[in-house]
């Protein structure tokens, strides 16, 4: 595979399995999956799609290597949420480019921020959120999720695009 070949596109009821098999494989590992993440991948149109939001999916060759969503949580925020990358393609950039994607949605959207919730189990996530620009930041009391330790954002004045 090369990066070259792997593109970017929108969300497809096809690539349903393959976004729940990517986000469980890595919860999983990390001993992080709970209720919510089952109810949030088997649901897309109701947590991200119906709301105004987009899953995008990095796709070579037809099949799925990676994906993240962006909800739209209010007119002036969205959630860079369950961004994952299959382990034999990590490393070619598509976490970034995922990433990235949201980033450009929420700029077209006209919002003023970028937010997501983490864990600091993920070490190479949020090197990656601090290059592009995210802060970190005191979490939330919306925040819910019992495994979630960190909060991060991104202020979209702060990007160039």
């Amino acid at each position: 595979m090369q990066i070259a070949e792997i593109q970017i596109v929108n969300y497809r009821t096809e690539f349903k399995a393959d976004i729940i098999k990517l986000n469980l494989e890595w919860l999983d590992k990390f001993g992080l999956t709970e209720n919510y993440d089952y109810e949030f991948l088997n649901q897309p149109e109701k947590y991200v799609l119906n709301g105004g939001g987009m899953i995008f999916c990095a796709i070579c060759d037809g099949r799925v290597f990676g994906t993240c969503a962006a909800v739209l949580t209010d007119p002036k925020k969205v959630e860079l949420a369950k961004l994952a990358v299959s382990p034999p393609a990590r490393g070619f950039g598509i976490g970034r480019k995922l990433s990235e994607k949201v980033i450009e949605f929420a700029v077209q959207k006209g919002v003023e921020k970028v937010f997501l919730i983490s864990n600091t189990k993920l070490v190479a996530a949020l090197k990656l959120y601090e290059s592009l620009g995210f802060k970190n930041m005191a979490i939330p009391e919306f925040v819910c999720l019992e495994t979630a330790n960190v909060y991060m954002e991104l202020e979209i004045s702060d990007k160039k695009f």
